[in-house]
């Protein structure tokens, strides 16, 4: 949360010089004045959520921080960590409206972290977030008991959702360039402004890469 808050108040610096920059050009003008705006929003709910966590560092008390842990024996490929509101879950359900500029975004954080011998892939959030972030992991056990297969969808969550990542080299040296395309297709889809995510992202595409297999599964929710 606080690597997200150091790079989106330095975005927000660089929007306002940008818009600064060209406030002559009516079109850039806009561009940068709706950008700012969205990143600004973005930025109040970031500092109300990171509050929250900031609670329970202090007092010693994680009683309100849920999560789910899921456990592969894969040996590790990727690395990343990063947060999100979601806006739909993984049967392409609306979660919250990220249009809605008055109220404090849900907020999710993910990350991987090596075991003794083995991958863990963390999703984590505050009792404050808990009405959109429970609907995202209990749509996750509804698409994988109709048939979704999990580790794909976890790999497609996480490269469709998170900047903050890195890939062994060998690992991804090893793939088919008709992967690795896929991949970096869907990364940058994702990261374009311009583009409206989708209700039905999480459901399709980026299977067979991962083989992720996950044995165990670990709740508080």
């Amino acid at each position: 949360m606080c690597r997200e808050i150091f790079v989106k108040e330095n975005a927000l610096s660089l929007f306002r010089s940008q818009e600064e920059q060209y406030r002559d050009h009516i079109a850039f003008k806009g561009l940068f004045a709706n950008t700012i705006e969205g990143t600004e929003v973005c930025l109040n709910s970031l500092y109300a959520n990171k509050k929250e966590y900031d609670k329970s560092l202090e007092a010693d008390d994680y009683n309100k921080t849920k999560y789910v842990v899921f456990r592969s024996s894969n040996e590790p490929f990727i690395a990343f960590s990063g947060v999100i509101y979601p806006e739909y879950d993984f049967i392409g359900n609306s979660l919250q409206n990220l249009a809605d500029s008055e109220q404090n975004y849900d907020l999710l954080t993910f990350c991987s972290a090596p075991m003794d011998d083995d991958l863990a892939v963390i999703f984590s959030w505050q009792d404050s977030s808990s009405n959109s972030c429970t609907k995202l992991m209990r749509s996750l056990a509804t698409a994988v008991h109709s048939g979704h297969d999990m580790g794909d969808m976890i790999f497609r969550f996480v490269i469709s959702n998170c900047e903050n990542m890195v890939f062994s080299p060998s690992w991804w040296e090893s793939l088919p360039e008709e992967k690795t395309n896929k991949i970096i297709e869907r990364v940058t889809d994702m990261a374009c402004p311009h583009t409206k995510v989708q209700a039905y992202y999480l459901t399709d595409g980026l299977s067979d890469i991962s083989k992720w297999s996950f044995e165990n599964v670990y709740s508080n929710m």
